[in-house]
């Protein structure tokens, strides 16, 4: 019964009364895999990006071959990193990579890890092996190193601009054409 009058409330868009319905099904049978599939769509809906996770981790330790994509794998790390729980994270880009090595979401999101985490010489050499694959679009490199450029403070700039420097050089000389690299 709540499971089919959840469903009847969140696909004519009324997410506020599917919730309860939803939520009261999964609590009832947490084994059934459409309970728990219709639980994270709906907080995917709403916006509840931790109770989504934790509802698609549930749907990959359920279904593993199923669920268990980069996509899904980057999403709950996204998630987990926003949440401060970067070893975490880090794992489930791992786990991402793992199927997937050049899963550029993922790949990001690690680089990201690292960087917020204060792990710097690892978000380096991350850095370094993205600016030298010739796979990843020169837009997304040139709009990273931008960005890390914009919102790096004095002190990350004295210990850690050389570095900086020379991937920036790199990236010119890889893509001398490219506008964006030229005026990092």
């Amino acid at each position: 019964y709540n499971y089919y009058m959840g469903s009847c409330e969140f696909y004519q868009g009324r997410t506020g009364q599917a919730a309860p319905y939803i939520e009261k099904a999964a609590a009832l049978d947490s084994t059934n895999l459409w309970y728990i599939h219709s639980l994270a769509m709906l907080y995917n809906q709403t916006g509840e990006r931790v109770k989504f996770a934790d509802s698609f981790q549930k749907l990959i330790d359920m279904r593993p071959a199923l669920y268990r994509t980069p996509y899904s794998l980057t999403m709950i790390a996204d998630v987990r990193l926003a949440q401060g729980r970067d070893s975490l994270a880090l794992a489930r880009y791992g786990e991402a990579l793992d199927i997937d090595p050049q899963y550029l979401p993922a790949r990001l999101g690690k680089l990201e890890s690292y960087r917020m985490s204060g792990k710097t010489p690892s978000f380096f050499t991350e850095l370094r092996q993205l600016i030298e694959d010739g796979s990843v679009d020169v837009g997304t490199k040139s709009a990273y190193l931008d960005a890390i450029l914009q919102n790096m403070d004095s002190r990350f700039y004295w210990v850690w601009g050389s570095t900086l420097k020379e991937l920036t050089d790199r990236c010119v000389e890889l893509y001398p054409q490219d506008y964006r690299c030229n005026m990092l």
